[in-house]
């Protein structure tokens, strides 16, 4: 089963993840293995993601993270980002299950790599310094995980913590129910390619989108549909564009959909036979990777172009990160914040 891919910045080389703690680096243009690292475990969550830089690269599998020199492919960092047991019990649970990495993020200068483990661990790992500055059990570990936003700020959408200070600003207890309920818990999320926004994947069907300094609601949508009585199918990985006005998304039914933040159309791309957990979508292009496992209990990785799909232009634009114009939240009320000692 693959559980998190990611393209490099320069769109040329794609990274992936499995469930048995294989890390893979390849070159699809020339059918080429660039890199391996096999750790021989069983995992139920892991994630990997390369700095803005593209020169190193994150990879969290159980209770470890990795940090690997991309021109070299020398491993250069590893640290502890999850349970020291590499087991926990999540709560309500009876049994243990194998700790796991649910996010990694890097800051946009390419020096702080922030995680999120199962078990509720936000990490951050100063790779200039080659050290842990920060690292608390925090309710948003486990579920949107946290985006450097600058000078000590991490934000996911619902709260922002300063590293350095200890300060939090949240949203007032009344607003987080009524702008939340709809969405149930974040299984996925990422920022937009400039910083400014986070997106969730959630545990029932909807695509929830965040100004990730004010903490307003932008974007609310449904993107997987239920009929009474079958359950929505939760959504288990998304993905930004390059230009910032894109979202792909898969849910754990083997879906995988184009979202046009624009114009807010759902459309369907296609269907397999089996599981979905993981979508990139190449920062260069308008090819969409996806991830997960078939009925048959094979790996799926492929790739598709999305190009027509949801407004997606066939020509891919080259200015990255294209403004989106300015609209009023049509799902969501204004959400006050109030910072809390």
């Amino acid at each position: 089963m693959i559980l998190s891919v990611a393209w490099s910045p320069d769109g040329t080389l794609l990274a992936s993840i499995a469930d048995n703690g294989t890390i893979r680096v390849a070159d699809p243009d020339q059918n080429a293995l660039t890199f391996q690292f096999a750790l021989t475990v069983s995992i139920p969550s892991a994630a990997v993601a390369w700095s803005s830089n593209g020169d190193s690269m994150a990879a969290g599998v159980g209770n470890q993270v990795y940090i690997w020199n991309t021109n070299t492919w020398q491993l250069t960092h590893q640290f502890t980002a999850g349970d020291l047991d590499g087991f926990f019990t999540p709560d309500g649970a009876l049994v243990e299950i194998p700790e796991g990495m649910r996010s990694i993020t890097w800051s946009d200068d390419s020096r702080y790599v922030i995680t999120g483990s199962l078990s509720y661990l936000t990490t951050v790992w100063d790779n200039e310094e080659s050290r842990v500055s920060y690292q608390a059990y925090d309710g948003s570990g486990g579920g949107p995980g946290r985006i450097w936003l600058g000078d000590g700020w991490l934000g996911d959408g619902a709260t922002k913590l300063n590293v350095f200070s200890g300060e939090l600003i949240l949203l007032a207890p009344d607003e987080i129910q009524n702008t939340f309920g709809i969405g149930g818990g974040p299984n996925a999320t990422e920022a937009r390619p400039n910083f400014s926004q986070i997106a969730w994947g959630t545990e029932f069907g909807y695509l929830l989108v965040f100004d990730l300094n004010t903490l307003y609601g932008v974007h609310g949508l449904e993107v997987t549909e239920s009929v009474p009585p079958t359950p929505r199918r939760a959504l288990t990985g998304i993905s930004w564009n390059h230009s910032g006005e894109f979202i792909t998304a898969v849910s754990r039914d083997g879906e995988l959909y184009v979202v046009n933040l624009l114009t807010e159309e759902v459309a369907s791309v296609l269907t397999i036979d089996g599981q979905l957990h993981a979508v990139d979508w190449n920062p260069q292009t308008n090819q969409v990777t996806y991830g997960g496992v078939s009925s048959a209990g094979e790996p799926v990785l492929e790739t598709v172009d999305v190009s027509g799909i949801a407004g997606v232009p066939d020509d891919t634009p080259t200015t990255a990160d294209t403004p989106v114009a300015s609209q009023s939240p049509k799902h969501f009320q204004r959400m006050r914040m109030a910072t809390h000692a």
